[in-house]
């Protein structure tokens, strides 16, 4: 049976966080018709529409898709596949319904069971960290990751061009891969912000000093984009000051014993870059890899 796609599209938020809080205002600030929003936290949900300005009643999510042409799934990666599950039990039919969700992770096969019942799909990754301060979301110039129908796709890169984004095609199998990535580059800055930030109180450097070891972090980061990460290294383990690295793994040791397995598994990467680019050698840069693999395997004896 040859699936049709509603030509008039209003728009289901299920989920009242902080994606779909931001999803559902950006959305609607470019025009889209938001027609229902659900969530687990009623007060939430009242918040954002009242933000919104609406005045339909709180619905619950099988309402939310009864209602609207659209769909987003704004839930959290653990609670994602139970619900969709849920809600395709709901109605024997999603003729013509786009299913989206806001998954990094998973993919667009979580919707099988809403595909069948004659429904497209896809997922739809902002790649940006969204905070709760509406004022400061954004998605223009943003990548939107999108994989799944093409008629999905193809409307979702519709609203990624209205929102001013960039529309991200991603294969379904290398989807966890992606997302591994998007974490490292994200969460993982930040927390290496933390322990760079952890290493400056030590010293007592202060505010002022804390700023200026984010601007060294800012003109590394865009020595990588303008380079790449193998070309842009520098430093001690790019050199090969084996001296130097060891007087860090000591201090180290004795002030942060936490911080060595860090120290050492953003050394090792360090050094293989520095070979790749040629800038060390094979054996030198063997030797500091041996370096650090002694140092961790001295952290589990």
């Amino acid at each position: 049976m040859t699936k049709t796609v509603t030509t008039h599209k209003t728009i289901g938020i299920i989920g009242t966080g902080a994606v779909g809080t931001a999803l559902a205002v950006l959305l609607q600030n470019s025009g889209y018709d938001i027609s229902s929003v659900s969530g687990r936290n009623p007060e939430r949900t009242r918040e954002l529409i009242k933000l919104l300005k609406k005045t339909f009643d709180e619905n619950d999510n099988a309402a939310t898709i009864a209602t609207s042409d659209v769909i987003f799934f704004c839930l959290t990666d653990d609670s994602l596949p139970e619900e969709i599950k849920r809600c395709a039990n709901t109605q024997t039919s999603f003729e013509g319904k786009l299913f989206f969700h806001t998954s990094g992770v998973l993919s667009s096969d979580l919707f099988e069971p809403m595909r069948n019942k004659g429904a497209y799909a896809a997922s739809f990754h902002p790649l940006q960290s969204i905070p709760r301060n509406l004022s400061a979301v954004s998605l223009k110039d943003f990548a939107i990751a999108l994989e799944g129908d093409r008629e999905a796709v193809n409307y979702a890169m519709e609203i990624a061009s209205k929102l001013g984004a960039k529309p991200l095609p991603v294969e379904r199998e290398q989807k966890v891969t992606y997302h591994a990535a998007a974490t490292i580059a994200s969460n993982g800055l930040v927390g290496l912000s933390g322990v760079v930030e952890e290493m400056i109180d030590e010293v007592g450097l202060g505010e002022e000093g804390r700023e200026h070891f984010y601007k060294l972090m800012e003109q590394s980061l865009e020595n990588s984009r303008s380079m790449t990460a193998a070309e842009a290294i520098t430093g001690p383990a790019a050199r090969g000051d084996v001296a130097t690295l060891k007087q860090h793994l000591n201090n180290l040791r004795r002030q942060s014993p936490h911080l060595v397995p860090i120290y050492v598994v953003i050394g090792s990467h360090c050094v293989s870059l520095a070979i790749r680019s040629g800038k060390l050698s094979q054996e030198h840069g063997e030797e500091i890899l041996d370096l650090f693999s002694n140092e961790l395997q001295s952290l589990t004896m």
